[in-house]
């Protein structure tokens, strides 16, 4: 399977986002670091 680039568009959506509130939320407990029960424990690995 190949994916599109988003460098592709790059143009497009900076534009799509001009004038707009940007929110960007990141979750990477359990896909670039093992899960954990506390959250606050979550820390990317070396790997």
């Amino acid at each position: 399977i190949k994916y599109p680039s988003a460098l592709n568009s790059f143009q497009h959506i900076i534009n799509s986002g001009k004038r707009k509130q940007i929110a960007l939320f990141l979750d990477y407990d359990g896909t670039l670091s093992p899960i954990v029960d506390d959250p606050d424990r979550a820390f990317m690995s070396n790997a």
